[in-house]
């Protein structure tokens, strides 16, 4: 309970009025009129005292870095019109956007409240009370009351990619987010279905029995192969920490994980995950595109850290949880020269098809664009013509310990990932 700033003003404007010559009768006056108000107040508050219940609107999952909306919706018992503040116990990690006016709510009335949030971490969160400032009848005190209104939200990497996916996929992955198709090869993909010639099929893919049958030109059909095995291998290291755009390296390569599983599972592929460095975790093979809510579930609450990476030991773990051939996708930030990087790919491309993905920070492409203004200017170039110069070197190494190698931005991750998926498929080579 405070007074509120109508207590200020009444305050102030009494003690002005002491201040003039000869008031000292009047004052006494007003101040006792004005004090038994406000004391009036204060009693009619405890006397009917507000009554009203609270039920908050959200959704138990989010993705991370997509806005949406709380709504609370405040139900008034109380017999008379409530002028209230409402504040939510909402985590800082949402970044909420409340108002911080107060609102009128007629008696027996129910009044929806909506204040949009945007989460920036991933992670489990729990909502416990809401808090309400009232006034009272006449204004004059404010009372703080807190009820407990209990919700969890779970923040996911950024799910909404799938949808997405939904309509890139009816376009044959062609154009939208740059993926091309390539041509299959006529081995090493399973047979689907006949169907009539169409003039460019290749003359290995007719079917001659079918074709003497019924006396016209009939093609067999291929699909992917099925029931083969993703694993990726995702740093949480200390070099997936930094930010580049919104997110950081780290939450990028989990949303790319996210709609890479969500296509392999699709595909009838089934998808491993194992993080190294600061979280080490295995998530054992999941197959069936229901199970991408299993896949979610398992990952959305890992953490980058500031611990280093240990990429032998990784890749040693993996090759004793996994035997079976596998496509490895390899996905880290490295910024050192002398790296364990191409040893790593070395065990693991012995017995698995490894894709290396080296994500590349931002700055490194906006620097080369600015001017040379200062002394300053001159020496960050030629430290980052170095480092590009021993980055080049290493990704040469790498390139020859894996079957393929990205070195891309993090926000042009998933259709780089999505295209050596694709690109892997469709020439057979797992």
């Amino acid at each position: 309970m405070k007074p509120s700033k109508y207590s200020l003003y009444l305050i102030g404007g009494i003690a002005g009025i002491g201040l003039l010559p000869n008031s000292t009768e009047i004052w006494i006056w007003l101040s006792s009129i004005c004090a038994g108000v406000v004391v009036a107040d204060l009693a009619l508050y405890w006397l009917q005292r507000p009554a009203f219940s609270i039920d908050r609107i959200i959704q138990s999952n989010v993705a991370i870095h997509r806005a949406s909306v709380i709504r609370l919706n405040i139900l008034n018992q109380t017999q008379r019109q409530l002028l209230m503040k409402v504040i939510d116990a909402c985590p800082s990690e949402f970044n909420p956007e409340m108002s911080d006016r107060f609102i009128r709510i007629d008696r027996d009335w129910e009044l929806s409240y909506e204040y949009n949030v945007k989460p920036m971490q991933r992670g489990s969160y729990n909502f416990n009370s809401t808090t309400v400032i009232v006034r009272s009848l006449l204004g004059f005190w404010e009372f703080k009351l807190s009820l407990p209104v209990h919700s969890k939200v779970n923040v996911y990497p950024d799910f909404v990619a799938i949808s997405g996916y939904l309509e890139l996929a009816a376009k044959q992955h062609k154009a939208q987010v740059g993926m091309k198709l390539v041509a299959r090869r006529g081995s090493g993909l399973e047979f689907e279905q006949l169907r009539e010639y169409r003039v460019g099929d290749p003359l290995n893919q007719l079917d001659w029995n079918a074709t003497a049958r019924h006396q016209k030109l009939i093609s067999r059909e291929f699909q992917d192969e099925r029931d083969q095995l993703i694993c990726v291998l995702i740093d949480s290291g200390m070099t997936m920490r930094m930010n580049d755009g919104d997110l950081s390296s780290f939450d990028h390569a989990l949303n790319a994980l996210i709609l890479l599983g969500y296509v392999a599972l699709r595909q009838g592929d089934s998808i491993a995950v194992q993080f190294f460095g600061h979280t080490n975790r295995w998530i054992a093979p999941v197959k069936g595109a229901t199970n991408i809510n299993t896949l979610l579930n398992s990952v959305f609450d890992v953490q980058s850290g500031s611990d280093p990476s240990d990429y032998v030991a990784a890749a040693e773990s993996f090759l004793t949880r996994q035997r079976k051939r596998s496509l490895v996708v390899f996905v880290t930030n490295s910024r050192e020269t002398e790296t364990e990087i191409p040893l790593a790919l070395r065990l693991l491309s012995k017995r698995h098809l490894t894709l290396l993905v080296n994500l590349r920070d931002s700055v490194i492409d906006e620097i080369p664009r600015r001017t040379v203004e200062t002394y300053e200017d001159a020496i960050l170039l030629a430290e980052l013509s170095h480092f590009l110069s021993d980055r080049r070197r290493l990704l040469t190494r790498c390139a020859r310990s894996c079957h393929l190698s990205l070195d891309c931005r993090p926000q042009d991750l998933i259709v780089r990932l999505m295209n050596a998926y694709w690109q892997i498929k469709r020439s057979g080579a797992l």
